[in-house]
């Protein structure tokens, strides 16, 4: 998994769930956990920050 493909995917929908965007790209919480927090992104009032 890239980091371009989960940006992209935030870009479309920045309100997706952990489990949605695990479903997507087809890998586990903790590969998506480390991306989001490699790219210093948090969820904050149902979206990504």
């Amino acid at each position: 998994m890239e980091n371009d493909e989960l940006k992209a995917l935030l870009n479309e929908n920045s309100s997706q769930t952990l489990k949605e965007l695990t479903g997507q790209l087809g890998v586990n919480e903790s590969t998506v956990s480390r991306h989001l927090k490699a790219m210093k992104k948090i969820q904050k009032e149902e979206k990504w920050l």
